[in-house]
């Protein structure tokens, strides 16, 4: 067995939003770009919005406690989508005061309080945009294979857009929500077994429009590579699953790997949305949890594929050694 397959994700929380609302709702709050019908027709339903008090930390926390246990954590990977998710920013009081430590007050920390997990180290990730949750995953495994005092890692991604922010980027609707995923070695739930990551940073400026044209082909690539890393083929691919993007997008990958339709996933879109960085993860837990499914998941081979701004893409392979 080779040292890179031998981190496991032994378990996966997830929260959203403590608000959920119809596509309609946002339409009358002014939230989106495209209308109601044109969104529909993409297979968005509804989406989740945190409330005024509910925080970042508290979508982490909520994802957290969805876990068996934290105990034995050495490392805390905290990683944000959106920059401003990175900080429990007070405004007001840095513009009263003028002094930038109230801009930099983290939820990393703060998580490492809340849980009671002193000794951990913690490390922080963003710049990534919708990518993030799966390159936190990555630094995780590394974290595993090369520190044998970490008994687990827990990854958390969490974000919430700010007030008066438009509810539709890039052609989907957008909820708040947070994963918790818990790394440890050779215990139980799928091995990790490679990743691969992209960026295009000449391209960071271009618009929604260039960053679906590019989406397919270095999707198609990405997830090739990715599977080349894993010792594994596109035949020996069982399920390649989105992040929440329009229904066009998902056959049209399809039809450019030459997967089946039903070998590529998004099933949580309608009543989900896009969860910035973390709908990978809502799509894996609905796809293995499905009553369709009588198979072992965890002997499935499973590639999970996102793309975000900054032009980044990240792919993850989940499941057994070829």
């Amino acid at each position: 067995m080779s040292r890179a397959s031998s981190v496991r994700m032994e378990a996966l929380g997830l929260s959203l939003g403590s608000q959920r609302r119809p596509l309609e709702e946002a339409a009358r709050r002014g939230e989106l770009r495209s209308s109601t019908e044109a969104l529909s027709r993409a297979g968005f339903v509804e989406h989740h919005c945190c409330d005024d008090e509910q925080s970042v930390l508290d979508l982490a926390l909520a994802a957290v406690e969805q876990l068996p246990s934290v105990e034995g954590v050495g490392l805390i990977v905290f990683a944000t989508g959106f920059p401003a998710s990175g900080a429990l920013v007070s405004r007001e009081r840095f513009e009263a005061s003028g002094d930038v430590r109230h801009l930099l007050v983290s939820p990393a920390a703060r998580l490492q309080a809340e849980l009671g997990l002193s000794q951990a180290e913690v490390l922080g990730l963003s710049q990534l945009a919708c990518t993030t949750s799966l390159a936190a995953l990555e630094v995780g495994r590394r974290a595993l294979l090369e520190r044998p005092d970490f008994e687990r890692v827990l990854c958390v991604t969490a974000d919430r857009l700010p007030e008066g922010a438009l509810r539709e980027q890039s052609f989907n609707l957008i909820s708040d929500g947070a994963a918790a995923c818990l790394l440890s070695r050779d215990t139980s739930g799928p091995r990790l077994l490679a990743s691969g990551g992209r960026c295009l940073g000449v391209l960071a400026d271009a618009g929604d429009e260039v960053l679906a044209a590019s989406y397919f082909s270095h999707g198609r690539e990405l997830v090739l590579e990715t599977l080349g890393r894993a010792g594994l083929g596109l035949e020996q691919l069982d399920d390649l699953v989105l992040q929440n993007v329009p229904v066009a997008a998902q056959h049209v990958l399809a039809s450019v790997l030459g997967l089946p339709p039903e070998r590529v996933h998004c099933p949580t879109r309608a009543e989900v949305g896009h969860v910035i960085s973390v709908d990978n993860f809502f799509n894996w837990r609905a796809l293995t949890t499905s009553e369709l499914r009588e198979e072992d998941q965890q002997d499935r081979n499973v590639a999970l594929l996102s793309v975000g701004y900054g032009q980044n893409w990240q792919c993850q392979v989940l499941g057994e050694a070829a």
